[in-house]
């Protein structure tokens, strides 16, 4: 009863905690969309290699930070599972990219032996992330008692039917009597206030979700320990050509209204629309965007779901009393996905989302599928957005 009391508690501060999180996460949301966009318009147009690698780092570092943002939003929301073929090879960098610092200052050997030819696997990138985001911190955690090396491996490999991805450290192991025991929820070998004993249980879960295992294999040396996760191959290999290229003119002359309350993102979202020839007319609220609404027709409307007046939901529940004709026609963009209230709005709805941070590649996809949709309405029948 104490341990479940505790658990209670613990649960408790961390709720409190991911909404300070969330709200954090969201405000960066905005600017970080200003630097990655303005950064890769601006790349398009320089000829200097210098410059071009000045901006390639600011680019990295960028997305770096966005990756941690998503880190931050994910401790604290529901994620929507979205499951499609991935390459595994690129969530563990990103795993491994993100805890970077803390490996570095902690003096920790980090080895990648990452097959070249894996498969594409059929999961959800931000869960299984988090998964060997998992794996990896307790890691770290197990080779800081040894006194001189301190290694982590990361391997990943690949069979008939699925894809293994290892962790292993060099750290004092699990005893074996403790095997049994280490997926157990609440169960940790961490000291008082290093651990909930959650970490491994729910990682098991999001992989046997996944159709997968995770195990505790048997160390050869007697020492360390070695987590192995599979999940399966994809049924179908991703599609050759650039999923994010938009076909030249596939955006000209269409008429797309904005609205957003922050300045530079409603320029990055302008700029990068009206590069492919898209006319584009931005408000500052969702009360504007209902007033442009009713003095002219546009072919789609891109809104921000948080903004004053009138915020991009009120707008939608607003259309959908008075001109139901329009809902298909709207793309929602959020740099918030913590509260509950958004994601059972976005969850009733068939309308696409641009979540923030964005880069203009993405903006112009994003845009191009739902514009298609929306034009692909055949005798009244709502084909999808």
């Amino acid at each position: 009863m104490r341990r479940v009391e505790r658990s209670l508690a613990q649960a408790e501060r961390l709720s409190t905690l991911g909404e300070i999180v969330a709200g954090v996460a969201h405000e960066l949301n905005n600017p970080m969309s200003a630097v990655l966009g303005y950064a890769e318009l601006v790349r398009k147009n320089v000829e200097s290699e210098d410059h071009v690698r000045d901006l390639e780092r600011i680019v990295h570092a960028a997305r770096r930070c966005k990756r941690i943002v998503e880190n931050l939003l994910g401790f604290a929301r529901r994620h929507r599972p979205e499951k499609k073929p991935e390459n595994v090879n690129e969530c563990v960098r990103r795993v491994v990219d993100l805890r970077a610092y803390t490996i570095r200052s902690e003096g920790i050997e980090v080895r990648l032996e990452l097959d070249p030819e894996i498969p594409a696997a059929e999961f959800d990138a931000f869960q299984i992330e988090q998964v060997l985001l998992n794996l990896v911190t307790n890691a770290e955690h197990a080779v800081r008692a040894n006194a001189g090396a301190r290694t982590i491996t990361v391997r990943t490999a690949h069979g008939e039917h699925d894809i293994a991805v290892e962790v292993e450290d060099d750290g004092p192991g699990v005893p074996p009597e403790l095997h049994g025991r280490v997926f157990d929820p609440f169960f940790t070998t961490k000291g008082v206030g290093h651990g909930t004993g959650l970490g491994l249980s729910v990682s098991y879960g999001i992989v046997r979700e996944h159709g997968g295992t995770l195990d505790l294999a048997p160390y050869a040396c007697g020492r360390g320990a070695r987590f192995v996760m599979r999940v399966p191959r994809a049924s179908a290999l991703a599609p050759e050509h650039d999923p994010m290229a938009v076909p030249a003119g596939k955006l000209a002359g269409s008429r797309i209204l904005v609205a957003d309350d922050e300045p530079a993102v409603l320029e990055l979202l302008a700029r990068a629309l009206g590069r492919e020839g898209a006319q584009v007319t931005t408000v500052r609220d969702g009360q504007e965007a209902w007033e442009r609404l009713a003095e002219a027709d546009f072919d789609l409307v891109v809104a921000d779901l948080r903004m004053p007046r009138l915020d991009g939901q009120e707008l939608y529940e607003r259309v959908a009393e008075e001109r139901p004709d329009l809902l298909r026609r709207f793309v929602f963009a959020s740099g918030d996905l913590a509260r509950p209230e958004t994601l059972a709005f976005l969850e009733g709805i068939p309308n696409r989302l641009l979540l923030k941070p964005f880069q203009p590649e993405t903006v112009q996809h994003v845009v191009a599928h739902a514009l298609a949709n929306a034009r692909a309405r055949v005798g009244g029948r709502r084909v999808g957005v």
